[in-house]
Formats: C-alpha cells, structure tokens, sequence
C-alpha cells in the first residue's frame, strides 16, 4: 500500500481554504499512486488555535466541512485522514481524527487520549478509547494522535490489539525534533510494524513546527521523510515486510509480562 503525507503549513486562512488544498493534494496523491492521504493534527481548523475559536470551530458528524472531505475522498478514489475539533456536548471538543474510505464513507473516528501540557489541556477534552483497528486495503489500520505515540504503552497497546499500521497526525514543535527521527522509528522497530507520522511546518503564532514528517517501516528504517517545508511525500509499505520482521523477531511474545504488572497497576 502506497501512503501520502501532507505535511502542510499551518491552516490561517479559513476551513474553505483548507478543503480546497486538501482536494488539490488528494488528487496530486492519487495520480502518484497513493491509497492514503494522511494530513497534520486539527488540519481543517489548524493546531494552536485557543480554546474559544476550538469551541465556536467545534464540528458534529453532519458539518459541512466533514461531507466535505468525504466527498474529495470519493471524487479521487483514495483514504483520506483529517484531523479537527469534534464536538462532544463538552464544555471543550476532541482533538479528533477521522478516516474516510475511497467511497467517501466514515471508516472510523478516533479522539486523542494523551494531552499535551497547557496547549492541550486548554482546547480539548481527553479522549477515553485506544483507537479501534480497522481492515483498509488488507491492512490493520490504527491511529494515534502527535503525543500517543511517545508512550511505548500506546504502540505496544494497539500492536498486541493486532495493529500493522499506525497513523499519527501531528503538530510537533522545535526543539522536539527527535520525535520523528529517534521516537517514530522506535515505535516501529519494537512493535515490528509501520507508523506514518505526519506533521506540520512553518510557524503558527509562536510555535514553530520542524516538519520532518515519516514513514517507517518495521525495521525502524525511514521510508520517506520529507524536510522542513511544505511537501507531498509518499512510500510504499509493505506486508511482506511486516511478516518477515516478526518471524526475525516478535517482541511481544517474548515479553515478561509476569515482571510488568507495576506499570499498569
């Protein structure tokens, strides 16, 4: 299966702009091949954005935005993952990520469980759930969102839930640029498994993300990695590759989890 990631600037500019981006990037993806297209953390409405705008750009299934991308799925033929505030009847809305099917359908919605300091904390409520494993395109599909996917516990979670592919949609800031070139990769080569981790660039008030969006493999290896600017990349990840690694080594089945119950207790 072929993964796109857009690692995009941050949205400035209104959720029309957005959507118009994203129809354009889906198609540029599907002409290359791609089943997937994977876009930053709260993509539609942007990041960093406070927790009034987070409540008045709140959305429910039936937003028009929402339809919206459904529709540019379809109209291309390809998945397409996109991050925003879901309203929740909370005082403050998820930080969500939905996935849509080539049809346009909704495969799954996942809301992100593990907040991020003060930046987090003051836009969105925690989600409750590890992200559900969905079958797309002969693939185990999960999602994490940006900070999950720092907690070994998380990966190792959705690995042992039968997880091969994780998607993480991000918006990761300097000075933490070792998220994507040490973390994502671990994440990866101890759960035998793919993790696409798709982040933002450029500046949003005064956060300033580094980019660097990948897609590892279940060796570790970085199978595409984009740099610091806005770009479109893509890789092919492969089952075979995922069969041999965990028939080379399969961490969870040598685990000593008779030695681990302090770190779940």
């Amino acid at each position: 299966m072929r993964i796109a990631l857009f690692q995009s600037l941050p949205q400035s500019t209104g959720v029309e702009a957005a959507l118009a981006r994203l129809d354009a990037v889906a198609s540029e993806a599907a002409a290359g091949g791609a089943d997937m297209l994977v876009t930053p953390e709260m993509y539609l409405t942007g990041y960093a954005i406070g927790e009034k705008r987070a409540r008045e750009m709140a959305m429910a299934d039936d937003n028009a935005a929402l339809q919206a991308v459904g529709k540019i799925a379809a109209r291309h033929g390809i998945g397409v993952v996109v991050g925003y505030p879901e309203a929740n009847g909370k005082a403050l809305p998820y930080n969500a990520v939905r996935f849509f099917g080539r049809d346009g359908a909704v495969l799954t919605t996942y809301r992100k469980t593990h907040l991020w300091l003060e930046v987090d904390g003051a836009q969105f409520s925690r989600g409750e759930t590890l992200s559900p494993v969905l079958e797309f395109e002969g693939w185990s599909v999960a999602f994490g969102i940006c900070y999950d996917i720092e907690f070994p516990e998380y990966a190792r979670a959705l690995r042992l839930a039968g997880a091969n592919l994780v998607i993480v949609p991000t918006a990761c800031k300097a000075p933490f640029d070792s998220v994507a070139t040490r973390v994502v990769p671990t994440r990866a080569e101890e759960n035998e498994m793919a993790v696409a981790y798709c982040n933002y660039c450029g500046a949003e008030g005064d956060i300033v993300y580094f980019g660097q969006s990948v897609i590892c493999g279940p060796d570790g290896a970085a199978l595409a990695m984009a740099d610091r600017d806005e770009a479109l990349v893509s890789a092919l990840v492969s089952r075979d590759a995922i069969t041999k690694a965990r028939q080379v080594l399969d961490h969870t089945s040598d685990r000593r989890v008779d030695l681990y119950g302090a770190l779940v207790s």
